[in-house]
């Protein structure tokens, strides 16, 4: 077969620093070579093997290999386990945030940064990997160098022993507080300009921000951050916004924000609003809390901070769970008892405190004074909080958007802001111009400007608490009609104002006669607020509008000023002097019948039956005999909540009917303004469902074969409002044809009480339309004086 080749062995060495120096060397089995490697600061000996040994001889060892090779290896592979353990406690504390790109991007929270560093942890891990004294204090360590150290200790590997680079920073003086600003400039005094020091720096620069989330608050202010900085954040959703971002978000607990927020909104600007929009609201929160401090989030949204990231502007805000009052009067139900409609505005006018802060007028102070102009109050930019421990209808409201507010400094010789030309639809008279061409033009705008903004906002909701986003549409309609015959001012943008450029439009006054006849009998509020904010602040622009410090008890007062007597629904009836009240005309035909008496229920206790004492055992009881109108009466003496929920109130009536169908012959006479309240209904419903219980009654008589003249219901309706009579003729002439059963009539309080006796049972007294009758009578009696005349 012939001699075998000579077998080689293979030797591999590497020196112990970074810079991993290897030599391999094939050498033949009958020798030996030592081989010397020079390599300052320590010397590496390597020697061959033989086949007949895989290891040296004792005394070569002993002789040759150098002791601080194994010290600095085993401290190495130590510095690597202690790097790996504090990486994979790392991955088990991390929380996901985002990024300035809105990547996903781990954090550790300080907190838990500061509970696993103890002081006996971070001298334990220093003494490992360096071999000298701490150049720092442990307690300085853990108040001004925790996240650099962490960093350092996170990116440490076999062969890097970047700790080493703590005493640079504490030399130079960066630590926590002021290393980012450095990151520009490369952290060039800390790390060494070569190969090695450059690949540190930018692993450092880029794992900082793992143990360095952002802190939100008012020290956040309009800062530019590092598209690496981590936002302790989870985005939810986007609400709005197409130049501008509105997007809802989860804070951490590393956020610091409170923990009862559970939410937050983010208002993302374009770079081209940087200078303009987004400067101009992060500077009002900031100058509304130098004005006033921590009271400002009473009236305006809490302000988070805000920074520049990636060439775009974040302003973080407090979230309103109700969204905007705009979102209220769409999604929401109007108020529909006193005690609502009270909170409603008791709560709106608070935000009059918040614009006296805003404007913060003081005739009394000579030097210059800082003072705001919103510049667009409108209910977009109105928010609605409502608070969990509150019950019933309560909510909480704030201004927020200040993108166009103006904050300036001001003597008593001028009070003038720039105009940031706002909305137009709520701005004031005086903002318009006479030809579109010069719209640009401005002398300027006043806090007057605000006060006319948020009037229209405030009779607006007068307009809805009492007829409903219907209705506000409807307030809408009217005024773009009259607009329209000013060309000029609707090219401007101004359709829908509430002026004409010089007052306000008669659409503004028309549209209050229609709420005060549409009101609820229960309210003495909406005429007196409205005549206030009509004749204090939506003037004609040559005459002065009253201040917010002005309007706020002025409003209040006519808030809580004793309810009038021509509020009572009784007090309302008309008088005996004018004609029998039905009450009256019918106790007598009606007491003939029913020997026994007339039953008198009141909706506002219907299980309980009052009757007349004028009957065969009044003598036995004693005392003088009550009649129907002396209860009537009585009763409203005792007027308390005037709301009216008739469908409850009917149905508990004619459940009594239902279970005596079998007796006698029943007739019911509903007094009523049919200004019914229902929770779920709006004004201009059919019928609050009053109808149900007459459904159900109509089924019941069917069942039991009972004729339809067995049971009557006859509503006399007092006064005009155009939604009662709507509603007692849906009553009246609809919901017969419907059940093809009719055992109602409504008739006017004036009508013959035959009719009203009569009209439930009698198809062609039915028939008869009370208020064609008195058109009739009217134009009968106007022609015979024509004629006479």
């Amino acid at each position: 077969m012939g001699n075998a080749p000579p077998r080689c062995t293979r030797l591999a060495l590497r020196a112990s620093y970074s810079s991993g120096v290897a030599l391999s060397f094939s050498i033949p089995l009958h020798e030996f070579l030592h081989v010397v490697l020079i390599h300052s600061p320590m010397v590496a000996t390597a020697f061959a093997s033989t086949t007949s040994s895989n290891t040296l001889p004792n005394h070569i060892v002993s002789s040759c290999v150098r002791q601080p090779l194994q010290v600095a290896a085993s401290r190495e592979r130590e510095m690597d386990s202690i790097s790996r353990e504090f990486g994979n406690w790392f991955e088990e504390n991390k929380i996901s945030g985002l990024d300035g790109y809105g990547n996903r991007a781990d954090y550790v929270a300080e907190s838990d940064l500061r509970k696993y560093w103890s002081s006996q942890r971070i001298r334990t891990i220093w003494s490992k990997e360096v071999t000298k004294q701490l150049p720092i204090p442990v307690d300085s360590i853990k108040q001004d160098y925790l996240r650099i150290f962490s960093t350092l200790v996170y990116i440490a590997r076999q062969g890097r022993p970047s700790l080493v680079y703590l005493k640079d920073f504490n030399k130079r003086n960066i630590h926590d507080n002021n290393v980012l600003p450095h990151f520009e400039q490369g952290l060039s005094p800390i790390f060494p300009r070569t190969p090695e020091g450059i690949n540190v720096s930018e692993t450092f620069k880029k794992t900082y921000f793992r143990f360095n989330p952002v802190v939100f608050g008012s020290g956040l202010h309009r800062k530019e951050l590092n598209p690496h900085c981590i936002l302790p954040m989870t985005f939810k959703e986007k609400l709005s916004g197409d130049s501008v971002v509105i997007k809802k978000y989860e804070p951490h607990a590393a956020a610091g924000i409170e923990a009862s927020e559970k939410v937050i909104v983010v208002k993302e600007y374009p770079q081209y609003e940087l200078d303009r929009n987004f400067e101009n609201e992060a500077n009002a929160y900031i100058s509304l809390r130098n004005t006033a401090g921590g009271v400002v989030s009473k009236y305006f949204l809490k302000y988070h901070g805000s920074f520049i990231q990636n060439q775009r502007g974040y302003i973080l805000l407090e979230y309103a769970n109700e969204g905007s009052l705009l979102d209220f009067f769409r999604q929401k139900r109007p108020p529909y008892t006193r005690e609502e409609v009270h909170n409603l505005w008791r709560n709106l006018f608070e935000l009059l405190l918040g614009l006296s802060i805003l404007h913060d007028h003081d005739p009394t102070i000579t030097t210059k004074q800082l003072r705001g102009v919103h510049q667009d109050l409108k209910p977009a930019n109105i928010f609605v909080f409502r608070e969990k421990n509150k019950e019933g209808y309560e909510y909480k409201f704030k201004i927020g958007d200040f993108g166009l507010t103006s904050f300036e400094f001001f003597d008593k010789n001028s009070n003038k802001s720039p105009d940031n030309k706002g909305g137009t639809m709520y701005s004031p008279p005086e903002l318009t111009h006479c030809h579109e061409d010069t719209r640009y033009i401005s002398d300027g705008i006043t806090e007057e400007a605000d006060m006319w903004s948020f009037a229209c906002v405030l009779f607006e909701c007068a307009v809805w608490s009492i007829c409903g986003e219907e209705g506000r549409d409807e307030f809408w309609e009217l005024r773009c009609q009259e607009i329209s015959k000013h060309p000029s001012h609707v090219n401007q943008g101004y359709g829908a104002s509430f002026h004409d450029g010089f007052q306000r439009i008669t659409a503004v006054d028309h549209m209050l006669d229609v709420i005060l006849e549409r009101r609820r009998v229960f309210d003495n509020f909406t005429k007196r607020i409205c005549m206030i904010l009509l004749d204090q602040v939506l003037v004609p622009r040559t005459k002065t509008r009253s201040r917010a410090k002005e309007l706020y008890p002025l409003l209040n007062d006519a808030l809580n000023a004793p309810r009038s007597l021509e509020n009572s629904p009784i007090e309302r009836l008309p008088d005996c002097s004018s004609f029998p009240p039905p009450v009256r005309a019918l106790e007598h035909p009606a007491s003939q019948v029913d020997p026994d008496g007339i039953e008198l229920y009141f909706t506002s206790d219907a299980d309980k039956v009052h009757k007349s004492l004028r009957n065969r055992f009044s003598k036995l009881l004693g005392g003088e005999p009550k009649s129907l109108v002396d209860l009537v009466t009585d009763r409203g003496k005792k007027v308390g909540e005037d709301i009216c929920h008739m469908e409850l109130s009917l149905s508990t009536i004619l459940e009594k009917v239902k279970r005596n169908l079998s007796s006698r012959k029943t007739s019911i006479y509903i007094l009523t303004d049919a200004m019914w309240d229902d929770p779920m209904e709006s004004y201009s419903s059919k019928c609050c469902g009053v109808d149900n219980p007459i459904r159900s009654l109509v089924e019941e008589m069917r069942k039991k074969n009972i004729m339809r003249t067995h049971v009557s219901l006859q509503f006399i309706r007092f006064g005009d409002n155009e939604v009662s009579k709507r509603r007692l003729k849906y009553l009246d002439d609809d919901l017969g044809k419907e059940l093809q059963f009719d055992i109602v009539d409504c008739r006017n309080h004036s009508s013959s009480v035959w009719n009203m006796l009569l009209g439930g049972v009698i198809a062609a007294i039915d028939a008869i339309d009370d208020d064609s009758m008195q058109n009739n009578n009217i134009r009968s009696r106007s022609a015979t004086l024509q004629e006479l005349g």
